[in-house]
Protein backbone atom coordinates (compact mmCIF):
# COMPACT_ATOMS: atom_id res chain seq x y z
CA UNK A 1 0.00 0.00 0.00
CA UNK A 2 1.31 3.11 -1.58
CA UNK A 3 0.90 6.61 -0.37
CA UNK A 4 -0.35 9.20 -2.45
CA UNK A 5 2.54 11.22 -2.64
CA UNK A 6 4.10 8.08 -5.39
CA UNK A 7 1.75 9.05 -8.00
CA UNK A 8 2.26 12.82 -8.32
CA UNK A 9 6.51 12.03 -7.66
CA UNK A 10 6.02 9.32 -10.38
CA UNK A 11 4.58 12.29 -12.81
CA UNK A 12 7.02 14.89 -11.40
CA UNK A 13 9.87 12.49 -12.14
CA UNK A 14 8.42 11.26 -15.82
CA UNK A 15 8.60 7.82 -14.29
CA UNK A 16 7.95 4.82 -11.56
CA UNK A 17 9.87 5.64 -8.80
CA UNK A 18 10.80 2.93 -6.42
CA UNK A 19 7.88 2.17 -4.47
CA UNK A 20 9.59 1.26 -1.06
CA UNK A 21 9.92 4.79 0.53
CA UNK A 22 6.36 5.29 -0.49
CA UNK A 23 5.59 2.41 1.32
CA UNK A 24 2.64 2.91 4.19
CA UNK A 25 4.01 1.21 7.12
CA UNK A 26 2.74 0.53 10.78
CA UNK A 27 5.50 3.14 12.26
CA UNK A 28 3.90 6.22 12.50
CA UNK A 29 1.12 8.42 13.24
CA UNK A 30 -1.60 7.02 10.58
CA UNK A 31 -5.20 5.78 12.32
CA UNK A 32 -5.03 2.04 13.74
CA UNK A 33 -6.88 0.93 10.50
CA UNK A 34 -4.80 2.46 8.05
CA UNK A 35 -1.44 0.60 10.10
CA UNK A 36 -3.77 -2.77 9.73
CA UNK A 37 -3.71 -2.29 6.33
CA UNK A 38 -0.44 -1.54 5.37
CA UNK A 39 0.26 -4.29 7.97
CA UNK A 40 -1.47 -7.27 6.12
CA UNK A 41 -0.85 -5.89 2.44
CA UNK A 42 3.53 -5.75 3.57
CA UNK A 43 3.12 -9.48 5.29
CA UNK A 44 1.00 -10.91 1.86
CA UNK A 45 3.34 -9.36 -0.22
CA UNK A 46 6.84 -10.67 1.37
CA UNK A 47 4.81 -14.08 1.97
CA UNK A 48 3.07 -14.55 -1.44
CA UNK A 49 6.81 -13.80 -3.58
CA UNK A 50 9.28 -16.44 -1.94
CA UNK A 51 11.69 -17.94 -4.22
CA UNK A 52 10.91 -15.85 -6.93
CA UNK A 53 7.00 -18.03 -7.36
CA UNK A 54 4.33 -16.16 -6.63
CA UNK A 55 1.08 -17.55 -5.13
CA UNK A 56 -2.13 -15.89 -3.73
CA UNK A 57 -3.81 -16.11 0.13
CA UNK A 58 -5.87 -18.34 -0.91
CA UNK A 59 -4.26 -20.90 -3.50
CA UNK A 60 -5.15 -23.89 -1.89
CA UNK A 61 -8.52 -23.18 -1.34
CA UNK A 62 -11.50 -24.94 -3.29
CA UNK A 63 -14.67 -22.50 -1.74
CA UNK A 64 -18.25 -22.57 -2.45
CA UNK A 65 -20.10 -19.08 -1.68
CA UNK A 66 -23.75 -19.41 -0.51
CA UNK A 67 -24.51 -15.34 -0.69
CA UNK A 68 -26.71 -12.45 -2.32
CA UNK A 69 -26.24 -12.40 -6.01
CA UNK A 70 -25.30 -8.82 -5.39
CA UNK A 71 -22.09 -9.99 -3.63
CA UNK A 72 -21.05 -13.02 -4.96
CA UNK A 73 -19.47 -11.58 -8.16
CA UNK A 74 -16.68 -9.52 -5.79
CA UNK A 75 -16.17 -12.56 -3.39
CA UNK A 76 -15.29 -14.88 -6.54
CA UNK A 77 -13.16 -12.24 -7.91
CA UNK A 78 -11.26 -11.66 -4.64
CA UNK A 79 -11.01 -16.03 -3.88
CA UNK A 80 -10.02 -16.44 -7.80
CA UNK A 81 -7.04 -13.02 -7.49
CA UNK A 82 -5.79 -15.39 -4.32
CA UNK A 83 -5.68 -18.27 -5.85
CA UNK A 84 -8.94 -20.28 -4.71
CA UNK A 85 -11.03 -22.17 -6.89
CA UNK A 86 -14.68 -21.23 -6.47
CA UNK A 87 -17.67 -23.75 -7.35
CA UNK A 88 -21.39 -24.06 -7.19
CA UNK A 89 -23.10 -26.02 -4.42
CA UNK A 90 -24.19 -28.05 -7.89
CA UNK A 91 -20.67 -28.82 -8.07
CA UNK A 92 -20.23 -30.48 -4.93
CA UNK A 93 -23.51 -32.76 -5.21
CA UNK A 94 -22.06 -33.89 -8.34
CA UNK A 95 -21.66 -38.13 -8.94
CA UNK A 96 -17.95 -37.15 -8.46
CA UNK A 97 -18.09 -34.16 -6.25
CA UNK A 98 -15.46 -31.33 -5.98
CA UNK A 99 -13.44 -31.84 -2.53
CA UNK A 100 -14.52 -28.04 -0.89
CA UNK A 101 -11.67 -26.97 1.54
CA UNK A 102 -14.16 -23.94 2.39
CA UNK A 103 -18.15 -23.03 2.24
CA UNK A 104 -18.84 -19.62 2.80
CA UNK A 105 -22.70 -18.06 4.03
CA UNK A 106 -22.75 -14.09 4.03
CA UNK A 107 -25.41 -14.23 7.01
CA UNK A 108 -27.54 -16.92 8.77
CA UNK A 109 -30.50 -16.42 7.38
CA UNK A 110 -28.14 -18.23 3.74
CA UNK A 111 -26.95 -21.06 6.37
CA UNK A 112 -29.86 -21.71 7.34
CA UNK A 113 -31.21 -22.46 3.46
CA UNK A 114 -28.37 -24.94 3.48
CA UNK A 115 -29.82 -27.88 2.48
CA UNK A 116 -28.74 -30.97 5.35
CA UNK A 117 -27.48 -32.65 2.04
CA UNK A 118 -25.06 -30.21 1.24
CA UNK A 119 -23.69 -30.33 4.28
CA UNK A 120 -22.44 -33.83 4.48
CA UNK A 121 -19.93 -32.73 1.76
CA UNK A 122 -18.74 -30.68 4.03
CA UNK A 123 -16.62 -31.00 7.00
CA UNK A 124 -18.24 -28.79 10.00
CA UNK A 125 -14.88 -26.82 10.56
CA UNK A 126 -14.60 -25.76 7.48
CA UNK A 127 -17.56 -23.66 7.06
CA UNK A 128 -17.73 -20.34 7.84
CA UNK A 129 -19.25 -16.53 7.50
CA UNK A 130 -17.90 -14.25 4.58
CA UNK A 131 -16.05 -12.27 6.86
CA UNK A 132 -13.91 -14.67 7.54
CA UNK A 133 -12.29 -13.74 4.03
CA UNK A 134 -11.30 -10.42 5.59
CA UNK A 135 -10.28 -11.71 9.10
CA UNK A 136 -8.01 -14.31 6.96
CA UNK A 137 -6.40 -11.49 5.38
CA UNK A 138 -6.02 -8.89 7.89
CA UNK A 139 -5.88 -10.99 10.96
CA UNK A 140 -3.06 -13.80 9.75
CA UNK A 141 -0.21 -11.22 9.23
CA UNK A 142 -0.67 -10.48 13.14
CA UNK A 143 -0.09 -14.36 14.02
CA UNK A 144 2.70 -14.70 12.64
Amino acid sequence: VLDLTYLEECRVAGRFLDEERFEITSIGEEPKVKRDLADAARFWRTKLNVNGRRSGAFTSWRAVLVCEEKRRDGFVRLLEAGGANVYTLEDVLLPDPVSITHLFFSNSTMRSRLKADWLVHVDEGKIFGTEYIADFLLKRCHAE
